[in-house]
């Protein structure tokens, strides 16, 4: 009896060996396979995607607007200006905005500056405002921000305005790293037939705007930005989650011609000016654009994922009713207002702490590409080819940290103005030829809270809304503008009212051979291939020249 019961108690004992040696080897390979996925899944967040499907890397969406007015925003909006952008306020009071930031004075030179995150003035670029018959594009010696991005897994398009040259096929968006491209590659066109018109022997009208790399006349007759906000629109509701985006849209607005579609210039019928209320009623449509991207955004559900960015090119046009109040200049000068931009950055990836904080240290469109490169898609810039003038500022816009930007070259132009310049107040500088830097050079440089001017720069007009009732007041009139050398301390002095060059001569002289200094790296002003005939063929602009 006992025999048997230790015989059956020894055969369950070796049962249970045997079944628990059994698991423990069919189950050790589903252990390591669990591993193994652990690990597979551990390294494709790292590049692809998590587990809602959203991409690791932030969506990057880049909205330029077109000859914008510092004061025509509502976030800016004074001296009696009555323009409204309500969705465009909500973005950047519930962002960073960047109320130190600056751009070129023309279309060409900031969206040169803006892909490659060099001075324009280091590529002879200083004032090329690219035309349909310009033999010339964005050079070609580096990689520019798409095609850094596109190398880091983003898709990548590109909506509205190009104007970087398309002489060449080489030079078109999308051999210079867009996935697709819709819009004009002209500065400007008929905003409903899309067609550039420029007087060579005869006026010439061609069609101007492109599906990629051919000429579409299929839009013609639909408004510029309706257009393009559509694309917009449908570009991220087909976007394949599993790879972040970057969408570059340069509208047209609020370039000329002077024309928006009447419901929108009806909003502002207590405008008396013709103008300005058409001005008025194309800032508003440019707020919708950006509110309908936006709400797109949201329901494709990338917006919690994404960095919106907004700007414009350049200061606004005074004949067109743009408003810079209460800076000094327009659009083609160096002077604040045709330098200084309204812009934002807007993400649900900042840090609650600096949303809605009005940023105030130093940047340049040039510090884009290396801020998005490095600091937004975690990439970095070693393969470049030639040195970047921009500095990565993400640090400062999302977490406050200091800007490592604190020398800012606005531009030289090595073109010599051929006039004598008179004495600045008390203070005689002598003959140009002594002096470290020839101040009849068009130039200006930023140095920490203080900007030097030199050289003849065009209108320096301080100018109220013109719907305003306010006076202009008389610091606003005050003269020695004009003179060859002009110091401002542009933290109090936004407005460049006081010229302090007489009061501070040794500073001039200080700032004048960091000018010097920066003249060596700047490169003398390219010439221009121009052919009066050239890149016009079937009714369209077309690329001209041999890659």
């Amino acid at each position: 009896m006992d025999i048997r019961r230790l015989t059956v108690c020894l055969v369950y004992q070796l049962f249970l060996v045997i079944l628990i040696f059994r698991r423990t080897n069919c189950s050790e390979p589903n252990r390591r396979n669990t591993k193994a996925n652990a690990q597979r899944d551990k390294s494709s967040k790292k590049v692809g995607d998590s587990k809602n499907g959203t991409p690791q890397k932030p969506n990057i969406i880049f909205l330029l607007a077109d000859d914008l007015g510092f004061n025509d925003v509502g976030w800016h909006a004074d001296g009696g200006s009555r323009i409204r952008t309500p969705f465009l306020d909500h973005l950047a009071y519930n962002g960073v905005r960047l109320e130190n930031y600056y751009v070129q004075p023309k279309c060409s030179p900031t969206r040169n500056s803006l892909m490659t995150g060099r001075y324009v003035a280091n590529m002879g670029l200083q004032h090329v405002n690219f035309s349909p018959v310009d033999g010339l594009c964005t050079p070609k010696t580096q990689k520019i921000l798409p095609e850094k991005l596109r190398d880091l897994g983003y898709a990548t398009h590109a909506v509205g305005k190009w104007h970087l040259g398309f002489s060449n096929k080489s030079c078109l968006p999308t051999r210079r790293g867009f996935d697709s491209y819709l819009g004009i590659l002209t500065g400007t066109a008929n905003h409903y037939t899309h067609r550039r018109r420029i007087k060579t022997k005869r006026k010439i009208a061609g069609n101007a705007l492109y599906v990629n790399e051919t000429p579409s006349t299929a839009y013609e007759g639909q408004f510029c930005s309706h257009v393009y906000t559509k694309r917009a629109m449908d570009i991220i509701s087909s976007h394949d989650k599993s790879k972040p985006l970057f969408l570059y849209l340069a509208f047209e607005m609020v370039h000329s011609p002077a024309t928006v579609p009447k419901i929108y210039q009806s909003k502002f019928n207590n405008i008396e000016d013709r103008l300005r209320r058409i001005m008025a009623g194309q800032i508003y449509l440019l707020n919708e654009a950006v509110r309908n991207i936006t709400v797109t955004l949201k329901r494709k559900g990338l917006y919690q994922n994404s960095v919106i960015i907004f700007t414009s090119d350049n200061g606004g046009r005074l004949y067109q009713r743009g408003n810079n109040w209460p800076l000094r200049g327009e659009k083609g000068t160096l002077w604040e207002g045709g330098i200084r931009s309204a812009g934002f950055v807007h993400s649900q990836l900042m840090p609650p702490f600096v949303r809605g904080m009005a940023n105030k240290q130093l940047m340049h469109v040039s510090d884009w590409l290396p801020t998005l490169v490095e600091g937004v898609a975690k990439g970095n810039l070693s393969d470049l080819t030639v040195p970047l003038d921009g500095y990565n500022v993400w640090p400062s816009i999302a977490k406050n940290k200091r800007s490592p930007r604190k020398v800012l070259l606005h531009n030289i132009d090595q073109t010599v103005a051929n006039r004598r310049w008179t004495p600045v107040d008390e203070f005689y500088w002598g003959k140009a030829s002594a002096l470290p830097f020839d101040p009849r050079r068009h130039a200006a440089v930023r140095i920490g809270e203080w900007k030097l001017v030199t050289g003849k720069q065009g209108n320096a007009a301080i100018v109220l809304p013109v719907e305003s009732d306010e006076e202009l007041p008389e610091s606003a009139m005050t003269t020695g503008w004009s003179r060859a050398v002009r110091l401002y301390h542009i933290e109090s002095d936004p407005g460049e009212r006081y010229n302090l060059a007489g009061a501070y001569p040794d500073r001039v002289m200080k700032y004048l051979r960091k000018l010097r200094q920066l003249q060596k790296a700047s490169q003398k002003p390219v010439k221009i291939l121009r052919n009066r005939q050239a890149g016009y063929a079937n009714g369209s602009w077309i690329p001209w020249l041999e890659d």
